[in-house]
C-alpha cells in the first residue's frame, strides 16, 4: 500500500501528459486516410466507370463544421465514389481519391475533377476543399519541392509521378487544366481566406508505372495504425491512442517521441526517488 501511495502521483503525471498529447492531436481532425484493403480495391474497380461531371463543385476554402460533416458520410462517400489511391510520403498524404467532385468528396478526400480522363494519361487533375486552421486534406502541398515522389493507384497499376511545379495562380487560368499528352498529376486546392480567387497548384510528371503484382509485397509491409482503428470503432480516445503510437513507431513525428521519452525518463527517475528513499 505504501509503494503504491509513492506510485500514484508519478503516474497520475504520466496520464495526465497523455491526455494532453490527445487534446493537441485530436482525432477529430486528422484526415480521411485510407489502406489499400481488398475491399477498398473492390470498391474502387466498382466505382471505375464514365460519368459526367454535371455536379462538379467550386474549390473554395471551407470551415471545420464542414469537415466534420464530411467524415460522417464517409463510410457512405467511399461506397459510392472511391476509384482509388493518393499518397505523398514528403507530407506524410494519404487520401481516397474519388470519382467526381462534389462538396461532400471535395470535403473527403482528392476528388477526380474531370472523371472522364483515366489515371496515369494526359492531364490527371485532383482537387480538395482546403479548411482553414486543420492540416487536412491537401492543405499541405504547399510544403512540397521539386523532385518530391506522389503516387495514385487504382487498385490495379500504381502510377508514380515527381513533382516538376509548385506555385499559386488565379482561378480565371483555366488553360492549365486543359488536356495534356504528357501524363502527369495535378493536384488543385485554394489558397488563402474564405472565397480566395487563388489556387495552389502541384504538377507531377509519371515517371513510373507499376502493376499491382509488382506492388503487393511492399504494401504488406507498409505500417498503418487504420486496422487498429477499425477494430476500435467509435471510442475516439482509444483511436487517438492508435494513432499517436502508431506514428510515433513509425518515427513520423519525432519531436513526439523525444518528448515522451522524456516526460517517461523523469518520471522513472521519481519513481525511483520515491520507491527507494
Amino acid at each position: 500500500m505504501k509503494i503504491i501511495r509513492k506510485l500514484f502521483w508519478p503516474l497520475a503525471f504520466l496520464a495526465l501528459t497523455l491526455l494532453a498529447i490527445k487534446v493537441l492531436y485530436d482525432v477529430n481532425l486528422t484526415p480521411n486516410t485510407i489502406e489499400m484493403t481488398t475491399q477498398n480495391r473492390r470498391l474502387m474497380q466498382k466505382n471505375q466507370t464514365k460519368a459526367t461531371n454535371k455536379a462538379q463543385a467550386q474549390i473554395t476554402s471551407v470551415d471545420l463544421q464542414d469537415l466534420a460533416a464530411a467524415k460522417k458520410q464517409l463510410p457512405h462517400t467511399l461506397a459510392r465514389d472511391l476509384v482509388g489511391q493518393l499518397q505523398i510520403p514528403a507530407i506524410d498524404l494519404n487520401l481516397p481519391i474519388l470519382k467526381v467532385a462534389t462538396d461532400q468528396t471535395l470535403s473527403t478526400g482528392a476528388a477526380q475533377y474531370f472523371p472522364e480522363r483515366p489515371m496515369g494519361t494526359g492531364n490527371y487533375v485532383l482537387a480538395s476543399h482546403n479548411f482553414i486552421g486543420a492540416h487536412v486534406l491537401m492543405h499541405d502541398i504547399g510544403m512540397l519541392k521539386t523532385g518530391a515522389k506522389m503516387t495514385t493507384t487504382d487498385g490495379t497499376h500504381t502510377y508514380v509521378y515527381q513533382v516538376v511545379s509548385n506555385r499559386v495562380v488565379h482561378q480565371s487560368q483555366t488553360q492549365l487544366l486543359q488536356p495534356t499528352k504528357q501524363a502527369q498529376l495535378m493536384l488543385i486546392r485554394c489558397e488563402g481566406r474564405l472565397h480566395t480567387p487563388y489556387r495552389r497548384i502541384v504538377t507531377g510528371k509519371l515517371v513510373r508505372t507499376i502493376p499491382r503484382v509488382a506492388v503487393k509485397k511492399t504494401a504488406q509491409t507498409t505500417f498503418s495504425y487504420q486496422s487498429v482503428v477499425q477494430r476500435l470503432g467509435h471510442k475516439q480516445w482509444l483511436v487517438a491512442a492508435a494513432e499517436i503510437l502508431a506514428e510515433l513507431l513509425a518515427g513520423k513525428r519525432p519531436l513526439l517521441l523525444i518528448a515522451v521519452l522524456l516526460v517517461w525518463a523523469v518520471l522513472m527517475f521519481l519513481i525511483i526517488l520515491k520507491v527507494f528513499k
